[in-house]
């Protein structure tokens, strides 16, 4: 059943995309006005046509509708995009001479659109000088420099389409025209000095556009030499002016992107001072250094403004925490974070992020120092010191998962159970109603199980409803009988215990799994739930064999994506080989471009081009 469904949704995605490539088909429903019911059958069946690509079939009727109504701009306008279609222009450059000749239509407009025929009619010359004599007509207007720029950007003439816009600038009284039309022109066309210097220029008119130019440049910093132009640029720039503050601001956010976060500290210093001396900016900075794996300039950050920001100790917590993910050996780091959230309790009792302090020293608790105890007491605290607010709830669902992992099934389920049908409905309560259906799963309860999941269809998280259908999905594929049951039951058992952190008894159960069912259809669940076991107990060159055979074995199976994932996070995290990491991402796009995980990806792999890979 899964291996059906997916390629109904591949087949889906497949024609989407050749509906996609006729973009210049714009089918409409007919207009109902000054229509009789004849005509309007004889457009609707036009474009119906022209949804299908039989363009020669649609013509026809088309010509005849618009020789009877050639005022109608729908019709004109249809039967032009279909002569395009298929290459008849000199019919579609006659059609706009009649449209000329009526002067319903602007002018302007269609003289521009006539001169882009003429273009694709091979005729450059007469397209040349139909575009000029309207710019010469034009006596400056900024809207007909816009048409003309449109036109020329369509065909992709680039350089034809600058000349336009300096032209239109020069005749102006206002120099700073088309700034944002000439930054992105000069991106495409690899000019990107001077598509910075319109970027600086659009800041001078307006400091509030920093996050538009942002925008716009991260959208083409990958290309040769775009991000050494652009810190060229706007460090002269900076240099000019070193009281602009918006101006280093761009730089700093620039160096950050290059990885240089020493240098871009830098200037958001000094930029913070110009500010106002707030901290907010370093602090901004501070939190995206230490995300970024930049930890001393991120700790220099937080303790600048530890005494004059009330989030100082939480951002260096939460350092601490990223550094104890990305150490060898992370104990010390993690016990040093419990400390610095025990301080910020100490020091700040009524920090308005009191509570999410506590989560977070819970899960380290339970997950780090694998002090069950102290976590759940923590949890506890959390529900009681805020049990009308939505965090309540976060407490009370992570208590449920602590319970069950500590073995505590029926507590466990009596708080999921409660935490389902509580008021308001969040995205706790629907967690706990998938926990509700996990429970009836671990029990063998199929029947029960797949009741629960059907009502989280709609769930409006995407990790609940992308699991939930998945748990559905696998329901489906195993009907509970003859060797099924079995099967199912196993890998209910194997889950269970892979959430209770007992990776030698999941490893175990899975080979027995393999050994009797190698050729049933939970087998590449089973591979996968095996490789999570590895991975968790750190057996990291077992886990890399098994994601990696795992798309080999079962190249149609709905973990092949995650394997391949899983496989390349692997060698970028644990055997410290980017290059190949990055290898291993790039396959994963290559070979499940419709994957959820593709975006994932693709952030991967530029950061490890950033670090030189």
């Amino acid at each position: 059943m899964v291996r059906a469904w997916l390629l109904l949704a591949v087949l889906f995605t497949s024609h989407g995309a050749a509906v996609a490539q006729r973009q210049d088909v714009r089918v409409t429903q007919p207009p109902r006005q000054n229509m009789d019911s004849s005509t309007a059958a004889r457009f609707q069946l036009a474009t119906e046509y022209l949804r299908g690509g039989q363009f020669d079939r649609a013509i026809p009727l088309l010509e005849n509708l618009y020789e009877n109504q050639p005022g109608s701009v729908v019709f004109f306008d249809k039967l032009k995009e279909a002569y395009e279609n298929v290459k008849r222009y000199p019919a579609a450059i006659k059609l706009i001479d009649g449209q000329l000749e009526q002067g319903n239509q602007d002018q302007t407009a269609l003289l521009v659109e006539q001169a882009r025929l003429y273009y694709l009619a091979g005729q450059d010359r007469t397209a040349a000088a139909q575009w000029d004599a309207v710019l010469t007509a034009s006596n400056g207007s900024e809207s007909v420099y816009r048409l003309v720029y449109n036109s020329l950007l369509r065909l992709r003439l680039l350089d034809r389409a600058i000349e336009v816009l300096l032209r239109g600038r020069a005749s102006h009284t206002q120099s700073i025209l088309f700034q944002p039309e000439l930054a992105y022109l000069y991106g495409l066309t690899g000019q990107h000095e001077r598509a910075m210097e319109e970027y600086l220029g659009l800041l001078e008119t307006s400091s509030r556009q920093i996050n538009y130019v942002r925008g716009r440049l991260s959208r083409s910093l990958d290309q040769d030499g775009a991000l050494e132009a652009a810190l060229e640029v706007t460090g002269r720039s900076v240099a000019a002016h070193p009281d602009r503050a918006v101006i280093r601001d761009l730089l700093s956010w620039l160096h950050m992107e290059a990885g240089s976060f020493d240098a871009a500290y830098e200037h958001v210093v000094i930029m913070d001072r110009l500010n106002g001396g707030d901290g907010q900016a370093i602090y901004s900075f501070a939190q995206r250094a230490a995300e970024a794996g930049a930890f001393e300039v991120a700790r220099r950050a937080y303790e600048s403004v530890q005494f004059i920001h009330n989030d100082a100790l939480l951002g260096i917590g939460h350092m601490l925490e990223l550094q104890g993910e990305s150490a060898v050996e992370g104990t010390a780091y993690f016990a040093a974070a419990l400390n610095t959230y025990s301080a910020l309790l100490a020091e700040h009792p009524e920090h308005p992020q009191r509570a999410d302090v506590m989560m977070r020293m819970a899960r380290l608790q339970q997950y780090t120092f694998h002090d069950s105890d102290a976590a759940a007491t923590m949890l506890k605290t959390v529900t009681n010191e805020f049990a009308y607010q939505p965090v309540s709830q976060q407490a009370w669902l992570a208590l449920g998962r602590l319970e069950l992992e500590r073995d505590q099934l029926d507590e466990a389920e009596r708080i999921f159970a409660g935490l389902a049908g509580a008021t308001p409905v969040t995205e706790f309560t629907t967690q706990a109603q998938l926990e509700v259906a996990l429970m009836h799963f671990y029990h063998g309860d199929f029947a029960r199980a797949e009741q629960s999941l059907g009502l989280l269809s709609e769930a409006t998280s995407d990790d609940v409803a992308n699991n939930a259908l998945s748990l559905r999905l696998l329901l489906l594929e195993n009907p509970v009988q003859d060797s099924a049951a079995a099967a199912l039951g196993a890998y209910a058992e194997a889950r269970l215990l892979l959430r209770q952190q007992k990776e030698d008894a999941v490893i175990r159960r899975t080979d027995e799994m393999l050994s009797r069912w190698a050729h049933h259809p939970i087998a590449d669940d089973a591979r996968f739930l095996r490789a999570r076991a590895f991975r968790q107990s750190h057996r990291i060159d077992e886990a890399l064999a098994a994601f990696g055979e795992l798309p080999l074995l079962h190249p149609n199976s709905p973990h092949s994506d995650n394997s391949l994932f899983m496989y390349a996070e692997i060698l970028e995290q644990n055997i410290n080989d980017p290059s190949a990491a990055a290898d291993a991402y790039a396959d994963l796009l290559t070979r499940f471009p419709g994957s959820l995980l593709v975006n994932e990806a693709r952030e991967r792999i530029r950061r490890l081009r950033i670090e030189g890979v």
